[in-house]
């Protein structure tokens, strides 16, 4: 019993060996130099500006540093600023849609920094999304929606069916097949 316990271990350890080969990729050497150089390139750029940014601190006097840090703060407290409004009008987007009976996944599509420009947009989407559905749904069904019922209309006869015109007669049997047979007995 112990060795048909050890023979499935050892089935699922060559498997996972297997599918780890199987996963593995290989990279030729202009490749992975390649990445290298794209890595070292990212690096570099990133810690040059760091690098710059101190040397311009270096060179300043106190009070060209509490200007230059004041400055900095504000560019990041108005970046942040621009975030949470966009974030606060995307919510305020899906809440539309959703009430307007749109899809919510498009908030994204429609937000914009001011609440103004995003009604424009929700406007413009909320005609242009009916429309594209409609022509859609007329495409799939192949023709015009009925408008009302046919109770209005007058049931048609023998007497009627025979005064018809020929092409009058060939509608009829396109759209009430059913109707023609039984009139044209």
């Amino acid at each position: 019993m112990e060795e048909n316990l050890n023979t499935g271990v050892e089935d699922n350890e060559t498997e996972n060996k297997e599918t780890q080969e199987q996963e593995t990729k290989t990279f030729t050497q202009a490749d992975f130099d390649r990445e290298i150089s794209k890595m070292y390139d990212k690096f570099e750029k990133k810690f040059s500006k760091r690098a710059e940014e101190a040397q311009k601190l270096a060179s300043m006097n106190a009070e060209e540093k509490a200007k230059y840090e004041f400055e900095q703060r504000v560019k990041e407290l108005e970046k942040k600023e621009k975030e949470w409004t966009l974030k606060e009008n995307k919510y305020e987007a899906g809440k539309i849609l959703g009430e307007k009976g749109l899809p919510v996944a498009f908030a994204d599509f429609i937000v914009a920094q001011d609440a103004e420009t995003m009604m424009a947009n929700i406007k413009l989407f909320d005609t242009e999304f009916k429309k594209a559905v409609s022509k859609e749904v007329q495409a799939r069904i192949g023709g015009n929606i009925p408008k009302g019922g046919t109770a209005d209309t007058p049931a048609m006869t023998k007497e009627k069916f025979k005064t018809l015109s020929l092409t009058e007669q060939q509608e009829l049997y396109k759209s009430d097949k059913d109707l023609y047979m039984e009139l044209a007995q």
